[in-house]
């Protein structure tokens, strides 16, 4: 057994043994040990004879430890005052794309990220670079973050995301000359430490999250590894709506 899932096994066995002392409000210092012991026993025997609730169980601490930890970390995956916002940027919905320049997957759904901030009115989105593919990522993460100095981060990071092959600074530096972009400027202001704490910040973001690929998308609740498609994008932005108009009601 894995140690992430020796932890989430013993947070499942705190968390129902936590559920049964806390029934209709009464607290586990109120048993004594032989009534504990006893109903330790009839937590495993329920367990040993319905085994197949464990994999539900499993999914559902997992819900709630993505839920918690997505809580714990909301400053920083939606308002850290440095990521770049892209659709609208005071929409209502909200989609965390966690991305590398060189990913396969990141260029594949594209297209479809382009089409939900065109076709989505109230969408924002908020980009987050996540170098984990070689030097050239990091290379083409820094280059895009300074295009920001000249307002042309989305822009760059479309092309560079169009691109085929592996990236250096030869070629991020030949596709920022085709879009017109200060060259020099853009090569200074790839060096500022502000980019590097963004970077760092980031991985340290995705680290925490349990994000260890990409992309990696956040929508409400739930991080969705992965190159979906468009309609399932579409169906869990419907989802994330309805919820935010039942909670106002």
């Amino acid at each position: 057994m894995g140690n992430a899932l020796k932890v989430l096994s013993i947070r499942l066995w705190l968390g129902l043994i936590a559920g049964v002392f806390c029934v209709s409000g009464v607290q586990a210092g109120n048993f004594s040990e032989a009534e504990k012991a006893e109903l330790k026993l009839l937590i495993r025997e329920y367990l040993l004879e319905h085994p197949e609730v464990l994999p539900e169980a499993f999914e559902e601490l997992r819900k709630r430890e993505v839920r918690a930890a997505l809580a714990l970390y909301e400053q920083a995956l939606y308002k850290d005052g440095h990521s770049y916002i892209g659709g609208a940027p005071d929409g209502r919905i909200t989609i965390v794309e966690f991305f590398d320049y060189q990913c396969g997957y990141c260029k594949k759904v594209t297209p479809t990220v382009q089409r939900l901030m065109k076709e989505n009115t109230d969408l924002r989105v908020v980009f987050k670079e996540l170098p984990i593919l070689g030097p050239g990522s990091e290379v083409a993460a820094r280059a895009v973050l300074a295009a920001k100095e000249q307002n042309r981060y989305e822009d760059f990071h479309f092309a560079l995301l169009a691109s085929s092959g592996p990236l250096n600074e030869k070629k991020i530096m030949s596709i920022a000359d085709k879009l017109g972009l200060d060259s020099d400027r853009l090569k200074e202001d790839m060096t500022s430490h502000v980019i590097s704490n963004v970077i760092q910040q980031n991985r340290s973001l995705a680290r925490a999250l349990g994000i260890t690929g990409t992309p990696a998308f956040i929508i409400g609740d739930e991080i969705i590894p992965g190159a979906e498609s468009y309609g399932y994008f579409s169906a869990k932005l419907g989802l994330l709506r309805e919820r935010q108009t039942d909670n106002v009601k």
